[in-house]
């Protein structure tokens, strides 16, 4: 067996085009580098492409920027000769112009009201670590609405039983049915579930408190028991994750209610229960007619007169949002999907689609379509769903296979990292529990030290141990990626071994090249997918080159020698 590391394919002219990060449409100020046909390649638009691609355009300076200037201009050609061929008409281009443009400047507004950057102290960390040392078995309902919530704390009041409850309530995709969550422990909880886990009188019914943006909760720990954990430096990422989840969660809501508090989105009395029942008829007679269930029925006349709910439009003025647009936002493939027989479900995605209608108008309010980099991505986007057409219409409908020689130059660019791992030599010391080990691993000085200092510690046994590849040894056989980037001298460690924690030293090792016959046969498979690529790229090359017929090129060498590479990152 054979363990290839690191074995990126280098990605042909077709997926480059698709990824290259620039408008094609020139920016203003900055000095042109080359014109294709109509379209203008600036300095600044090279800059955006180039910055980061400097793996993906090996050799020398000049030749690198060349590399890019030349895929550039393809990619220009091919816009131009899309737009001649008119390959999406102009309806639909203007169609997906606007939802392209809609959409990211959605994602922008988000950006602004919910920063991704959140920071958590030490502190914060280490507070979330004590509070995990304790787990509790936790029940608990889930309601949409407050008084759905007073309801069910009102029957477990008179004594109903808490499963019988929580069933007619809880949504089975979101909670367990009966209710019963055992043994959780803080830390991927809202608010106020991870602090009822740890500080919640045991058997006291808690709530109904609302979780902003959530819903309401009911529910009661019934018992607590320790938690053991690892020590805190190994669970620390994972920590440090989890509250920035929670912050996000919370910035997430915050914008969410802020939204929905200043466009007044409000839900229509009897708007969620005409929703259920319009979809419960249409299913009804579906199945009766055709044994299906449908997705989503189609709006009528009628459903346009029905208001479900209300916010403040665009104007202003009060708008609703009708049961035909709930239908057709049902039925929109990239929408969000909800149960339409959970009638608490329907409640929350029926607010959701009017949020979202109210961030719709606040990102036009802001111009935020109009900001350089939402249009320049829009612009990305667009062109990018045009390459994808005429790429199909020109190149992939053709019959592209690669020849033997085109498998074996892919194999000559990838043969110095296709190498094998045959035998390894090390020195293994081994601990009874993770802290020892860590102490172990970070009391190391330098090459040959772990043998000493093992040998000094009580509680560690330390061998030598000699392994060949591939390993029957599945532990070992995982470490193998380790001992392949390992110098003599390097430690590794510490990984579980069984029972114990092991922290090992590479003393020396034997591994080298591969020929093609010796290869895996995903590694060959992965090789004939790049040498097809690359078929298909020599293809695309032909007929981009003919465009040029079609299409006046001018490239200013001069401007190119002066550009810098690789690109320096913006603001350096």
């Amino acid at each position: 067996m054979t363990f290839v590391r690191e074995f990126p394919l280098r990605r042909a002219l077709p997926a480059l085009l698709l990824l290259l990060p620039l408008a094609l449409a020139g920016c203003g100020g900055s000095p042109t580098l080359a014109k294709v046909g109509s379209r203008t390649i600036t300095v600044a638009d090279f800059e955006d492409a180039g910055r980061g691609a400097a793996q993906q355009y090996p050799g020398s300076p000049d030749s690198a920027k060349q590399a890019l200037l030349d895929d550039l201009v393809r990619r220009a050609l091919l816009l131009e000769e899309a737009n001649r061929l008119k390959v999406v008409p102009d309806s639909t281009f203007e169609r997906i112009r606007k939802q392209t443009a809609d959409r990211l400047a959605v994602e922008a507004l988000m950006q602004k009201l919910v920063p991704q950057d959140a920071q958590v102290s030490d502190a914060e960390a280490k507070e979330l670590y004590e509070q995990r040392n304790t787990e509790g078995h936790l029940f608990l309902i889930f309601a949409s609405d407050e008084g759905q919530a007073q309801q069910a704390a009102k029957d477990l009041a008179a004594g109903q039983p808490f499963a019988d409850v929580a069933r007619r309530i809880n949504n089975p995709a979101v909670l367990p049915a009966n209710g019963d969550l055992p043994w959780v422990q803080p830390g991927s909880m809202v608010s106020p579930l991870d602090d009822w886990v740890v500080k919640a009188p045991l058997n006291k019914l808690m709530g109904p408190v609302a979780a902003p943006g959530f819903g309401w909760f009911v529910g009661k720990v019934t018992e607590r028991r320790p938690s053991k954990q690892q020590p805190f430096e190994l669970m620390k990422p994972g920590l440090v994750q989890m509250i920035k989840a929670r912050k996000l969660r919370t910035l997430q809501q915050k914008a969410y209610t802020d939204l929905r508090d200043q466009y007044q989105v409000k839900l229509d009395t009897g708007g969620p229960q005409a929703l259920y029942t319009r979809l419960q008829q249409s299913n009804t007679s579906m199945m009766q007619n055709m044994g299906a269930h449908p997705l989503s029925p189609e709006p009528t006349a009628a459903d346009t007169a029905v208001s479900i709910a209300h916010y403040l439009g665009a104007d202003g003025k009060s708008a609703s949002y009708t049961l035909a647009a709930a239908l057709r936002d049902m039925a929109d493939p990239m929408g969000q999907r909800v149960d339409p027989s959970n009638m608490t479900m329907l409640r929350q995605w029926i607010e959701s689609m009017v949020v979202q209608r109210a961030l719709r108008i606040e990102a036009t309010r802001r111009h935020m379509a109009e900001e350089p980099d939402v249009a320049r991505r829009s612009r990305e986007q667009v062109n990018n769903i045009v390459l994808q057409q005429m790429y199909g219409k020109a190149i992939a409908s053709r019959l592209v296979q690669p020849t033997p020689a085109d498998v074996q130059d892919a194999f000559k660019r990838h043969s110095s990292r296709l190498i094998r791992l045959d035998e390894a030599k090390l020195v293994v010391a081994t601990v009874h529990d993770s802290a020892g080990a860590l102490a172990l691993a970070r009391s190391l000085t330098g090459p040959g030290s772990l043998r000493k200092v093992a040998a000094a510690t009580p509680g560690v046994s330390v061998a030598d141990k000699e392994l060949t590849f591939p390993s029957k040894d599945r532990d070992w056989q995982m470490q193998q990626a380790n001992l392949m980037t390992s110098n003599p001298g390097d430690p590794r460690g510490p990984f579980k071994l069984g029972r114990s924690w092991v922290v090992y030293e590479l003393v020396s090792k034997v591994q080298g090249p591969q020929a093609f016959d010796q290869l895996e046969s995903q590694i060959v498979r992965a090789l004939e997918a790049e040498a097809a690529e690359f078929a298909r790229d020599r293809v695309l090359a032909q007929y981009t080159d003919s465009l040029r017929q079609v299409f006046k090129v001018q490239v200013s060498a001069d401007k190119l020698k002066r550009v810098p590479w690789p690109i320096p990152p913006k603001g350096a």
